[in-house]
């Protein structure tokens, strides 16, 4: 069944790759991304993995980002305001993810698919005339046990999803069916655990169907760079390592030490999001932070890395090598930390842009109160992304040890 399975996800995952995909990152540093979307987008979940995983994968880069994402937006909707909120933002790439208001939550009704095309083409036509680079995420899917019409809700997604795929595919933009994989994901996931769900309301996704998002968005990026690897042959005393230098290298019989400088880490994955991860490549894809060891002597060997048990594993295992990206260890404080602070920059954001800067209400002679204030609010969430930079460029650098454990006497 477990073969069954995967031999889904093969399938369903090649047929996504035949969209387009830039082949390399099409965020470069020092740009800015800007999120458009509606409710989902505006729950500030898939959006914090991407930031996580961009600020950890690339210490300083000095990527931005804003979230332009509006609740109840249709594409419509969002074309309408494009100009005020996101051309304003001056960014080099806006990622898109509208179209799940848009089908009215009815069955397929081809004016409402004609009107959501009509927008979604005005606004990749204003937004590349600006030469700024377009990313499109089809509309997710809708967890049918949860709603009534949720099977017919999803086929109509499938229908929008269709129409927007031929959109990208006429402009030649990167494009994503977010609709297919969510289903998929939510498939499989639901024939392991019948309680499974990625969107407990049926229409927003929890932390696991966001992670599903952030995959598919970070894949129409084009991102495809893992953390480091580092490999020991620890009988010659040799190392391999990629995005990683290595210092103070002892080999023992029973104890192997070094210190271990990365300069890329793994993406910050919390506990709600990772029970996704048996139905979603995305640590087998973005997110292998390897270790191997060569030679050693049977038996178990505990990991340690910066004073943190990161596990015990066979002589056997890690000389194959082992995916350390979701265990614990010190980059898991470090990418809560980051996670944090882009939570923080997206609320701080949101206040500077709608509950501050929109008021109409001010009075003219309050007027330079108010641009004094946007001033300083503007100078925090400079002063936001650049401490999640400068966090996570200043912790990639711990001490490792690896040793053996004796078996335990009968």
């Amino acid at each position: 069944m477990r073969m069954v399975r995967w031999a889904l996800m093969v399938c369903v995952l090649a047929m996504l790759a035949a969209t387009m995909v830039p082949a390399e990152p099409l965020l470069k540093p020092g740009e800015r991304l800007v999120f458009l979307g509606d409710d989902i987008t505006e729950q500030f979940v898939y959006t914090r993995y991407v930031m996580t995983y961009f600020t950890l994968r690339y210490p300083g880069a000095k990527i931005s980002f804003r979230n332009a994402a509006w609740n109840g937006n249709t594409a419509a909707d969002a074309q309408g305001r494009l100009t005020r909120d996101v051309l304003s933002l001056h960014p080099a790439v806006v990622s898109i993810c509208l179209g799940m208001n848009d089908g009215h939550f009815a069955a397929f009704d081809q004016a409402a698919c004609d009107a959501y095309l009509t927008a979604m083409t005005g606004i990749v036509d204003a937004l590349k005339k600006e030469n700024i680079r377009v990313v499109l995420l089809s509309p997710g899917c809708v967890d049918p046990e949860r709603r009534v019409n949720g099977l017919e809700y999803n086929a109509t997604l499938a229908k929008f999803t269709a129409a927007l795929k031929g959109l990208a595919d006429k402009e030649q933009v990167p494009f994503f069916d977010l609709n297919a994989l969510m289903l998929s994901v939510q498939t499989r996931a639901k024939q392991a655990d019948a309680h499974f769900t990625l969107a407990p309301d049926a229409l927003r996704p929890n932390s696991a169907g966001h992670l599903v998002i952030a995959y598919a968005l970070l894949k129409a990026l084009g991102c495809t760079d893992q953390p480091s690897a580092l490999t020991i042959d620890a009988p010659r005393k040799l190392v391999t390592h990629d995005d990683c230098t290595i210092t103070d290298l002892s080999v023992g019989d029973e104890a192997v030490t070094f210190t271990r400088n990365d300069a890329a880490l793994p993406a910050f994955i919390d506990s709600e999001a990772a029970k996704v991860l048996p139905f979603l490549p995305f640590n087998e894809e973005l997110n292998q932070y390897r270790l191997q060891i060569i030679g050693l002597k049977d038996g178990d060997w505990k990991v340690t890395a910066g004073d943190f048990p990161v596990g015990t594993f066979s002589a056997g295992a890690l000389g194959k090598g082992v995916n350390l990206g979701m265990a614990p260890g010190p980059w898991m404080i470090a990418g809560a930390q980051v996670a944090g602070l882009c939570n923080e920059q997206e609320f701080l954001y949101l206040a500077r842009w709608r509950q501050i800067g929109m008021n109409a209400g001010i009075p003219p002679e309050a007027h330079a109160e108010l641009e004094a204030l946007l001033k300083k609010l503007d100078a925090n969430l400079e002063a936001k992304e650049a401490a999640r930079e400068r966090f996570a460029a200043e912790n990639h650098t711990w001490k490792w040890s690896v040793t053996f454990l004796p078996p335990a006497k009968k």
